[in-house]
Protein backbone atom coordinates (compact mmCIF):
# COMPACT_ATOMS: atom_id res chain seq x y z
CA UNK A 1 0.00 0.00 0.00
CA UNK A 2 2.83 2.28 0.61
CA UNK A 3 4.76 1.90 -2.52
CA UNK A 4 0.95 3.06 -4.23
CA UNK A 5 1.49 6.25 -2.38
CA UNK A 6 4.80 7.12 -3.74
CA UNK A 7 3.42 6.99 -7.38
CA UNK A 8 2.50 10.18 -8.81
CA UNK A 9 -1.20 10.42 -9.78
CA UNK A 10 -0.67 11.97 -13.15
CA UNK A 11 1.79 9.47 -14.27
CA UNK A 12 -0.92 6.47 -13.14
CA UNK A 13 -3.45 8.30 -15.01
CA UNK A 14 -3.59 7.34 -18.60
CA UNK A 15 -3.38 10.70 -20.70
CA UNK A 16 -6.16 11.79 -22.56
CA UNK A 17 -5.95 13.57 -25.80
CA UNK A 18 -7.23 17.28 -25.81
CA UNK A 19 -11.01 17.77 -26.98
CA UNK A 20 -10.72 20.31 -30.35
CA UNK A 21 -13.30 22.18 -31.51
CA UNK A 22 -15.78 24.54 -29.88
CA UNK A 23 -18.44 27.00 -30.04
CA UNK A 24 -21.19 25.60 -32.23
CA UNK A 25 -24.11 23.54 -31.90
CA UNK A 26 -23.24 20.05 -33.00
CA UNK A 27 -19.98 19.30 -32.73
CA UNK A 28 -17.68 17.93 -34.63
CA UNK A 29 -14.44 19.07 -36.16
CA UNK A 30 -14.02 22.74 -36.98
CA UNK A 31 -13.51 24.11 -40.33
CA UNK A 32 -9.52 23.79 -41.31
CA UNK A 33 -8.85 22.41 -38.02
CA UNK A 34 -8.74 25.95 -36.74
CA UNK A 35 -8.71 25.47 -32.43
CA UNK A 36 -11.10 26.94 -30.51
CA UNK A 37 -10.75 30.71 -29.93
CA UNK A 38 -9.96 31.58 -26.08
CA UNK A 39 -13.72 32.40 -24.39
CA UNK A 40 -15.56 30.77 -27.27
CA UNK A 41 -18.01 28.25 -25.74
CA UNK A 42 -17.88 24.93 -26.51
CA UNK A 43 -19.71 22.81 -28.64
CA UNK A 44 -22.71 20.80 -27.80
CA UNK A 45 -25.34 18.75 -29.42
CA UNK A 46 -28.66 17.39 -28.03
CA UNK A 47 -27.91 13.94 -27.59
CA UNK A 48 -31.40 13.04 -28.43
CA UNK A 49 -31.32 15.06 -31.60
CA UNK A 50 -27.67 13.41 -32.87
CA UNK A 51 -28.11 9.31 -31.17
CA UNK A 52 -30.58 6.91 -31.24
CA UNK A 53 -31.49 5.02 -27.90
CA UNK A 54 -29.80 2.14 -26.83
CA UNK A 55 -32.19 -0.78 -25.07
CA UNK A 56 -31.56 -1.25 -21.73
CA UNK A 57 -33.86 -3.41 -20.18
CA UNK A 58 -36.73 -4.71 -22.56
CA UNK A 59 -36.03 -7.22 -25.11
CA UNK A 60 -37.28 -5.68 -28.88
CA UNK A 61 -40.50 -7.57 -28.99
CA UNK A 62 -41.24 -6.30 -24.98
CA UNK A 63 -40.08 -2.81 -26.54
CA UNK A 64 -42.48 -2.75 -29.54
CA UNK A 65 -45.34 -3.94 -27.67
CA UNK A 66 -44.85 -1.22 -24.68
CA UNK A 67 -44.40 1.41 -27.92
CA UNK A 68 -47.38 0.37 -29.10
CA UNK A 69 -49.24 0.12 -26.65
CA UNK A 70 -48.43 4.25 -25.89
CA UNK A 71 -49.16 4.92 -29.41
CA UNK A 72 -52.81 3.17 -28.70
CA UNK A 73 -52.81 4.91 -25.14
CA UNK A 74 -51.26 8.37 -25.51
CA UNK A 75 -51.91 9.29 -29.05
CA UNK A 76 -50.78 12.97 -30.46
CA UNK A 77 -53.90 15.15 -30.00
CA UNK A 78 -53.82 18.32 -31.77
CA UNK A 79 -50.23 20.47 -31.59
CA UNK A 80 -49.11 17.75 -28.55
CA UNK A 81 -46.97 15.16 -28.90
CA UNK A 82 -48.17 11.40 -28.14
CA UNK A 83 -45.97 8.76 -26.23
CA UNK A 84 -44.32 7.46 -29.51
CA UNK A 85 -42.93 10.95 -30.47
CA UNK A 86 -41.77 11.88 -26.95
CA UNK A 87 -40.13 8.55 -27.01
CA UNK A 88 -41.97 7.95 -23.60
CA UNK A 89 -41.34 4.10 -24.34
CA UNK A 90 -37.72 4.41 -24.59
CA UNK A 91 -37.58 6.40 -21.54
CA UNK A 92 -39.56 3.95 -19.31
CA UNK A 93 -36.84 1.37 -20.86
CA UNK A 94 -34.39 3.29 -19.13
CA UNK A 95 -36.07 3.99 -16.17
CA UNK A 96 -37.07 0.30 -15.62
CA UNK A 97 -33.60 -0.93 -15.90
CA UNK A 98 -32.79 1.54 -12.65
CA UNK A 99 -36.01 -0.12 -11.22
CA UNK A 100 -37.13 -2.41 -8.34
CA UNK A 101 -37.18 -5.77 -9.16
CA UNK A 102 -41.07 -6.15 -8.78
CA UNK A 103 -41.72 -3.10 -11.01
CA UNK A 104 -39.44 -4.83 -13.73
CA UNK A 105 -41.18 -7.75 -13.28
CA UNK A 106 -44.53 -6.24 -13.87
CA UNK A 107 -43.62 -4.59 -17.17
CA UNK A 108 -41.80 -7.79 -18.09
CA UNK A 109 -44.62 -10.31 -17.65
CA UNK A 110 -47.19 -7.39 -18.66
CA UNK A 111 -45.46 -6.95 -22.09
CA UNK A 112 -45.39 -10.15 -22.45
CA UNK A 113 -48.73 -11.25 -22.01
CA UNK A 114 -49.77 -8.29 -24.57
CA UNK A 115 -47.56 -10.66 -27.09
CA UNK A 116 -48.74 -13.67 -25.94
CA UNK A 117 -52.38 -12.45 -26.42
CA UNK A 118 -52.15 -10.51 -29.56
CA UNK A 119 -50.57 -14.39 -30.80
CA UNK A 120 -53.48 -16.11 -29.52
CA UNK A 121 -56.15 -13.90 -30.69
CA UNK A 122 -54.58 -12.48 -34.47
CA UNK A 123 -51.43 -14.57 -34.82
CA UNK A 124 -49.04 -11.77 -34.75
CA UNK A 125 -47.11 -9.79 -31.94
CA UNK A 126 -48.56 -6.97 -30.22
CA UNK A 127 -46.42 -4.07 -32.18
CA UNK A 128 -48.06 -5.57 -35.27
CA UNK A 129 -51.27 -4.99 -33.79
CA UNK A 130 -54.02 -2.69 -35.60
CA UNK A 131 -55.92 0.15 -33.81
CA UNK A 132 -58.85 -2.52 -33.23
CA UNK A 133 -56.74 -5.74 -32.33
CA UNK A 134 -54.89 -3.88 -30.15
CA UNK A 135 -57.85 -2.05 -28.42
CA UNK A 136 -59.98 -5.81 -28.15
CA UNK A 137 -56.34 -6.78 -26.51
CA UNK A 138 -56.36 -3.72 -23.80
CA UNK A 139 -60.07 -3.67 -22.93
CA UNK A 140 -59.39 -4.43 -18.99
CA UNK A 141 -58.67 -0.53 -18.83
CA UNK A 142 -62.48 0.00 -19.63
CA UNK A 143 -63.01 -1.62 -16.49
CA UNK A 144 -63.79 0.99 -13.58
CA UNK A 145 -60.91 1.75 -11.04
CA UNK A 146 -62.45 1.91 -7.80
CA UNK A 147 -59.90 -0.29 -6.66
CA UNK A 148 -56.87 -1.90 -6.90
CA UNK A 149 -56.93 -4.12 -9.78
CA UNK A 150 -56.33 -8.02 -8.91
CA UNK A 151 -55.46 -9.53 -12.12
CA UNK A 152 -51.48 -8.60 -13.09
CA UNK A 153 -52.78 -8.26 -16.65
CA UNK A 154 -54.94 -5.39 -15.49
CA UNK A 155 -52.59 -4.51 -12.60
CA UNK A 156 -49.77 -4.04 -15.90
CA UNK A 157 -51.89 -1.95 -18.12
CA UNK A 158 -53.09 0.62 -15.32
CA UNK A 159 -49.51 1.33 -14.07
CA UNK A 160 -48.52 1.55 -18.26
CA UNK A 161 -51.04 3.54 -18.90
CA UNK A 162 -50.41 6.39 -15.87
CA UNK A 163 -46.63 5.87 -16.51
CA UNK A 164 -46.53 7.09 -20.51
CA UNK A 165 -48.83 9.52 -19.70
CA UNK A 166 -46.34 10.84 -17.04
CA UNK A 167 -43.42 10.71 -19.00
CA UNK A 168 -45.35 11.99 -22.43
CA UNK A 169 -46.36 14.81 -20.43
CA UNK A 170 -42.96 15.26 -18.72
CA UNK A 171 -40.95 14.84 -22.30
CA UNK A 172 -38.78 17.67 -24.06
CA UNK A 173 -40.98 16.65 -27.08
CA UNK A 174 -44.17 18.16 -25.08
CA UNK A 175 -42.41 21.25 -23.78
CA UNK A 176 -41.12 22.51 -26.94
CA UNK A 177 -44.58 21.93 -28.86
CA UNK A 178 -46.69 23.71 -26.10
CA UNK A 179 -44.07 26.58 -25.65
CA UNK A 180 -43.25 26.00 -22.03
CA UNK A 181 -40.72 28.17 -21.87
CA UNK A 182 -39.73 27.64 -18.14
CA UNK A 183 -39.06 23.84 -18.82
CA UNK A 184 -37.52 24.40 -22.29
CA UNK A 185 -35.00 26.48 -20.71
CA UNK A 186 -33.56 24.18 -18.91
CA UNK A 187 -33.83 21.60 -21.16
CA UNK A 188 -31.29 23.21 -23.60
CA UNK A 189 -27.54 22.86 -22.79
CA UNK A 190 -25.97 25.30 -20.69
Amino acid sequence: MQALATVPVATALPQQPVPTGGGRQGGGPRPGGAPQAPGEPLDYAVPDDVGEPVPHFFQAAQLAALTRLGDLLVPAADDEPGAVVARAPEFLDFLLSRSPVERQTLYRTGTDALNAQAARQFGKAFGETSAAEADAIVEPLRNAWSYAPTDPFEAFLRTAYRDLRQATASSRARAVATGNVQTVRWLRPL
